[in-house]
């Protein structure tokens, strides 16, 4: 592999954007005497990473099979230190216990910042991205491009790996834009949340203001916990975002088995479709009451708007996908309503004898009281004598 310990750092560039020309990279770590070190980072047991930024070209990086080190970052029970993507194509292929970006073996994983490319990695019991098996998720934040991530078993595809003690956690996951793909793809007895905490372990927080995000699990929350944990603090205000677990979990919640969904905070101009699956989900206003299997959030905006009016109602009608608009029925009424009083007056009777109130809009009765005819007032107050 290619060492980059703490401390150092280590940049690529692709000379180029066009796929087909742009330079390639492939790395590949080699175990000696049990001592194992990342694709690219920590160069052997207990080596977290320094500062890894890819900004272009085909990289491929590859952690141990066996004894434990990332495919780009920590080595064996070492944290992933900082890694920076902006740019390229990067591959990280599955490899047991560890991350495919991240921790190795029981490390964290560290900050991973993706803020373009394509992204494709693989975890089997550590995270796809994130920590390794009984690794803490780190700080993850995805500011663009396109990201795929697959784990096979009991890590999250984007979060922490399996949890062997109290400390372990999915950490804050942060998604501001681009195409993200999370799958956990583990049978019965097993698997991790798509985003959030591999197995048995809570949610953490998970912040999404922008991006198309699709997240989808077995048993563990499609984004939240994974079997076993609690959901964790999810908050939702940008973006689109849809998320699945087909046995026992929530689409954003509890792992199967858990036992509350945590929080979901979601902005309010923000709509819902939730129900068990996707053929039978229907508009839901109120997801945080109403967990289902699977559900898909995003942003509303009020277009194609038509106007009508009856009598003192004026109705804004949304035809903009108005089955999942949240007004009811995809409108919005004004009740304009005049006062029975615009204007005070005091005036004489006839026979000059006590002053009487009226009103701006009784001038018949003024008329009566009077014998004579006046037009409004303009100011107030005013005083009439007769």
């Amino acid at each position: 592999g290619i060492s980059v310990d703490s401390g150092k750092k280590f940049t690529v560039y692709g000379q180029t954007n066009d796929t087909n020309l742009m330079g390639i990279l492939n790395s590949r770590t080699q175990t000696t005497t049990g001592v194992a070190s990342a694709g690219i980072g920590g160069s052997g047991k207990g080596k977290t990473s320094g500062v890894i930024t890819i900004n272009g070209g085909r990289v491929t990086a590859s952690g141990s099979r066996e004894a434990g080190g990332a495919g780009i970052g920590g080595g064996f029970n070492a944290s992933g230190g900082t890694t920076v993507i902006n740019g390229g194509v990067v591959t990280v292929p599955t490899r047991k216990s560890v991350a495919g970006i991240g921790g190795g073996r029981e490390g964290s994983g560290g900050n991973i910042t993706i803020n373009g490319g394509t992204v494709n990695a693989g975890g089997y019991a550590g995270a796809a991205i994130g920590g390794a098996y009984h690794g803490s998720a780190g700080n993850i934040t995805i500011n663009g491009g396109t990201v795929t991530a697959t784990d096979g078993t009991r890590g999250a595809a984007i979060g922490s790996g399996e949890k062997k003690n109290g400390n372990t956690n999915a950490g804050t996951i942060r998604i501001n834009g681009g195409t993200v793909i999370a799958r956990n793809t583990a049978g019965s007895g097993s698997g991790g949340a798509a985003i959030g905490g591999g197995y048995n372990v809570p949610g953490g927080t998970i912040i999404i203001t922008g991006g198309e995000v699709t997240a989808t699990s077995v048993y563990g929350a499609g984004i939240g916990g994974g079997p076993g944990a609690n959901g964790g603090k999810v908050t939702i205000s940008g973006g689109t975002v849809t998320a699945y677990c087909s046995s026992g979990g929530a689409g954003i919640g509890r792992g199967n088995g858990g036992k509350n969904h945590g929080t979901l905070t979601v902005a309010d101009d923000h709509v819902c479709r939730a129900g068990d699956s996707e053929s039978t989900a229907g508009a839901c206003f109120n997801y945080q009451s109403h967990r289902k299997k699977w559900v898909k959030i995003w942003q509303h905006i009020h277009s194609e708007i038509t106007y009508g009016i009856e009598g003192n109602v004026l109705t804004a009608t949304c035809t903009n996908d108005v089955d999942n608009c949240n007004l009811v029925d995809g409108k919005l009424t004004l009740t304009l309503t005049a006062p029975n009083k615009l204007y005070d007056a005091k005036v004489y009777d006839k026979a000059k004898t006590a002053w009487i109130s009226v009103n701006h809009n009784e001038w018949d009765e003024f008329s009566k009281i009077t014998g004579t005819t006046a037009s409004s007032p303009t100011r107030r107050p005013r005083t009439f004598r007769t």
